[in-house]
């Protein structure tokens, strides 16, 4: 999934999980990556439009962003 919303989002999310300076966001970044991965595959078996296979990529890669309160 490509297009400046999806690019976007997943650069200031990695930006700041990587401002953290706590290794263990890094893997969290890589996890909500493999969400969003997902959700993009089962988008596109339902034959979903790109427009919602973007917002699933996005609602992927941001499903974790505050799950720790001190990068939010």
């Amino acid at each position: 999934v490509q297009g400046k919303k999806t690019e976007l989002t997943s650069f200031q999310v990695y930006e700041k999980l990587k401002s953290s300076n706590n290794p263990k966001y890094e893997g969290r970044y890589y996890h909500s990556l493999g969400v969003a991965k997902a959700a993009v595959e089962l988008c596109k078996v339902n034959n979903l439009s790109d427009e919602l296979i973007e917002k699933a990529f996005i609602c992927g890669v941001i499903h974790d962003y505050c799950k720790y309160e001190k990068i939010c």
